[in-house]
């Protein structure tokens, strides 16, 4: 018996969190280290998604918030409601001041 892959989906803030990244790197550091941190944040958003990475509370104030800081990045969603998968709100460089941003994208 195979277990369906759980999955993830971006709000339309988090959409463009990522075409400016999309948008940045390749200027700033390259076609190939382009596709290489888009790779890299795939797979993190997919171990996001299966709980494979020890994610932890963004805040004492938002405990359903949850954030991973990869590399330069850093990954804040909440889990579905149907228990399949995370809805990814925001994707923020690490140096951003993220608290407003993230409070702000919330429904």
């Amino acid at each position: 018996m195979t277990s369906a892959k759980k999955r993830y989906r971006f709000t339309a803030e988090a959409a463009e969190d990522l075409l400016s990244i999309a948008r940045y790197t390749p200027k700033t550091w390259g076609i190939a280290q382009s596709r290489a941190y888009a790779a890299e944040l795939e797979k993190t958003f997919d171990s996001l998604a299966s709980k494979l990475l020890p994610a932890k509370p963004f805040s004492e104030n938002l405990p359903d918030i949850m954030v991973w800081h990869n590399k330069y990045h850093s990954v804040y969603y909440t889990y579905e409601a149907n228990g399949k998968g995370i809805a990814i709100i925001a994707v923020l460089h690490q140096k951003t001041d993220s608290r407003q941003k993230v409070e702000n994208r919330l429904p």
